[in-house]
């Protein structure tokens, strides 16, 4: 056994006796790569993944890693870590000085075997880019973090988040938390991502043979003035998701998505979590029919196929709402086999899809891997009546942070060597974006009743965006059990607007704890 294999198995270990939840965070997915392999049960369309998870096949000797661990200190089970975001930058176009500080802890407790618990708390003050305080003064939000507060020219916030999580079985797995899930082989998610914010929720998980199956049950907010409101002061809304994953055998994995989400008043009633959404085998459908209810639901597939240990295809299909007359009627459209002036284009024709190709190993290179992904999303998709019925959770979608109306390719590229990671990164992306007065899909928010056109609606409709983004990053973790790691990255964002060319160029350092991804990448 090669010595940095047994280093790599000893930080899992750590991880088992603190935290049954590993970090949801690209410095260690090339970790996860390495479990994805051709006889391998691993349901990697899920995430967070548990370590335990890694019990019945984990293979050592397919890992390759070299990293410098240590151990910190503990009494009884417990594990108290610090959490920072310290970093400095400087946006060059208008030399504007850009940071942030931000301070936590985080605390881990197993008091007996099969139960895990988590818990951590961490304040921060920043300057962020220009086209992020853009996006912060819109919609009161700090991607992926939380209500903002402003303090002067400076931005604060505050964010929490946690689980219990109990293992009575191999078979059953029960979690409370606040926090966020990610379904899908992707770096995006069109059923339901990490890109989020954190939400409360309950989740239980049942694995039989080669099935694994998720009911989670989500409560949401939605809040009308963020500057003026608290996280709890917002009105509450609903979710209840269902997700099977079937390794359908040693290449092909299948996954089957569906969710429904329901306001908790309905005009002047107070109707609370819906009891009827609890059965965790139904489709939400039948019983949305069976209560007379309008509430929005989504319909979703996973597939993945797998060439070999190294490589793998991906994609996924979200359906929200459709005719399969409208659909067929586009389709001989765009084929040319009907005429342009044809009425098509119907407004409720609200889907989208992804495909995508991981290659880990690239050239029998250790560590080095790559992702190419295509994502679209069709006008108005998630969208419903009002925000407490739409797929979004405190002014953000809860799938792809573009919300929808666009089309996007990006590649990846990151190798790890010992403590060391670089990874680089380039999106190019067509978005159809709304102003003040109009509705064109893009911003779930808007109530799809508010709509421009009833036909004739296409993808990247409305006030067209042409958005180039590529980031390098080099990072040297410095404590694997939070993902602490040193970092420099260079940013350059370009933006072609109708009347407006945006060009920035962005270079960071800090330390960083990583528990989550972090996507700044709109």
């Amino acid at each position: 056994m090669k010595i940095h294999s047994l280093i790599f198995y000893l930080i899992l270990l750590s991880f088992s006796n603190f935290a049954q939840q590993l970090p949801t965070n690209y410095l260690f997915e090339a970790n996860l790569l390495k479990l994805d392999e051709l006889n391998s049960n691993f349901h990697s369309s899920i995430k967070p993944t548990y370590i335990h998870e890694f019990g019945n096949y984990f293979n050592i000797d397919s890992i390759n890693q070299e990293r410098t661990t240590f151990n910190l200190p503990s009494i009884k089970n417990i594990l108290l870590l610090p959490l920072v975001h310290s970093a400095i930058g400087i946006e060059t176009n208008e030399s504007k000085s850009l940071f942030n500080a931000g301070v936590g802890l985080q605390l881990n407790y197993d008091p007996i075997k099969k139960l895990s618990t988590s818990v951590y708390y961490q304040t921060n003050i920043l300057n962020p880019p220009s086209y992020i305080r853009n996006q912060i003064l819109t919609t009161g939000i700090i991607p992926q973090e939380g209500l903002a507060k402003l303090n002067n020219e400076n931005i604060q916030h505050a964010n929490f988040g946690g689980y219990l999580y109990y293992t009575p079985n191999d078979i059953f797995n029960f979690e409370i938390g606040h926090g966020k899930n990610h379904w899908g082989s992707g770096y995006r998610s069109l059923l339901l991502s990490d890109a989020s914010i954190n939400y409360s929720y309950a989740k239980i998980t049942t694995t039989i043979w080669k099935i694994k199956y998720v009911n989670l049950y989500a409560n949401f907010q939605d809040i009308n003035n963020p500057f003026e409101q608290s996280f709890w002061s917002g009105d509450n809304k609903f979710g209840s998701f269902h997700y099977l994953s079937w390794n359908a055998g040693k290449r092909w994995s299948l996954g089957f998505f569906e969710n429904v989400m329901w306001g908790g008043r309905d005009s002047l009633v107070h109707r609370g979590f819906d009891p009827n959404y609890l059965n965790p085998v139904i489709f939400f459908r039948p019983v949305e029919y069976a209560v007379g209810s309008s509430d929005n639901s989504l319909l979703g597939l996973d597939l993945s196929f797998k060439i070999s240990n190294d490589i793998k295809l991906y994609g996924q299909l979200v359906l929200d709402e459709f005719l399969l007359r409208e659909v067929r009627t586009d389709l001989l459209v765009k084929l040319g086999l009907k005429d342009k002036s044809v009425q098509h284009g119907w407004w409720g024709n609200k889907q989208g899809f992804q495909i995508g190709a991981k290659w880990n190993n690239i050239g029998n290179c250790k560590n080095l891997y790559s992702i190419l992904e295509f994502n679209t999303i069709r006008p108005y998709t998630y969208a419903h009546v009002s925000g407490l019925s739409n797929y979004g959770h405190l002014n953000t979608p809860l799938a792809h942070p573009y919300g929808a109306n666009f089309k996007e390719m990006l590649w990846m590229l990151n190798f790890q060597k010992k403590n060391w990671n670089i990874s680089f990164k380039h999106i190019y992306a067509v978005r159809g974006l709304d102003n003040d007065s109009s509705n064109f899909g893009g911003n779930i928010y808007k109530p799809y009743s508010q709509r421009e056109s009833e036909f004739f609606n296409y993808t990247g409709q409305g006030v067209k965006s042409v958005m180039n983004y590529s980031n390098i990053t080099f990072a040297y973790i410095l404590n694997p059990l939070n993902m602490l790691h040193a970092f420099a990255s260079i940013t350059q964002r370009y933006e072609l607007l109708p009347n407006e060319k945006l060009y920035r160029t962005f270079l960071t350092l800090g330390v960083k704890t990583g528990l989550h991804n972090t996507y700044h990448d709109f």
